[in-house]
């Protein structure tokens, strides 16, 4: 949720979105063998994994880039599922051996964006960091979290999203998981909206663009049970009638 009295005034150009494999040399997500341990905490990650192969075993791992990566080569693990944005800006992205990306596997929320947050009535500021911005990548990010504002998720929630401007168009897909044991549900959803240009990301009109695409996309999602699903994995008991 946004902070009264703060404002997002700058996304720079955004990384690759897409999650990333850190194991032997050449090994795939598809190509590790049966029974082979996977490191991650991350629900969206678990339930994609297990979507994808259901046979490997999945452990949670706890700490940063660089304690992570020790105990995969201490051989606690036999892969690892991390952020690709994250490795590459530690110059860390000769580890990867596998990207992760749609349509088989979806990012999360802003995955690969930074942001500079400033008070919003401090216009001077804003101007300067605005030189900054990359447009395309805060139209994105708006679409991805108005999507997952909409579908009242935080960042431990099995959503995934990924937008982009496409075609002249901010195409948007969304994913919500649900984990039932031998098996991992999934419903998707996705539109579009024509990318305003040239585009002043920011301004309301093209900031309601964004969001407004994504909040329709959360409302395709509910309408196929996003937020039933999404209860039953908060814990939450089912609403009465």
């Amino acid at each position: 949720a946004e902070t009264p009295g703060l404002e997002v005034a700058c996304v720079p150009r955004r990384e690759r979105p897409f999650d990333a494999l850190v194991g032997p040399p050449g090994m795939t997500l598809h190509t590790l063998p049966p029974g082979a341990v996977v490191g991650t905490s991350s629900v969206r990650r678990v339930v994609q994994v297990k979507a994808a192969r259901p046979d490997l075993v999945i452990r949670p791992i706890r700490g940063n880039v660089d304690t992570r990566l020790r105990r995969f080569d201490a051989g606690d693990y036999d892969c690892l599922v991390l952020a690709a944005a994250g490795l590459e800006r530690l110059g860390l992205g000769g580890r990867i051996t596998a990207i992760l990306s749609p349509p088989t596997f979806w990012p999360a929320v802003a995955q690969g964006a930074l942001a500079i947050q400033i008070r919003s009535e401090d216009r001077d500021l804003h101007a300067v960091v605005g030189r900054l911005n990359d447009d395309e990548s805060h139209a994105a990010v708006l679409a991805e979290r108005g999507c997952l504002a909409a579908l009242a998720g935080g960042c431990l929630a099995p959503i995934a999203c990924w937008a982009r401007v496409a075609g002249g168009m901010i195409v948007l897909d969304a994913r919500v998981f649900e984990d039932h044991g031998e098996r991992v549900a999934m419903i998707a959803a996705s539109d579009a909206t024509p990318w305003p240009n040239p585009a002043r990301v920011g301004s309301n009109d093209t900031t309601e663009v964004s969001t407004s695409l994504g909040q329709r996309v959360a409302r395709a999602l509910n309408d196929l049970g996003a937020a039933t699903m999404l209860d039953r994995v908060r814990g939450l008991p089912p609403p009465t009638r």
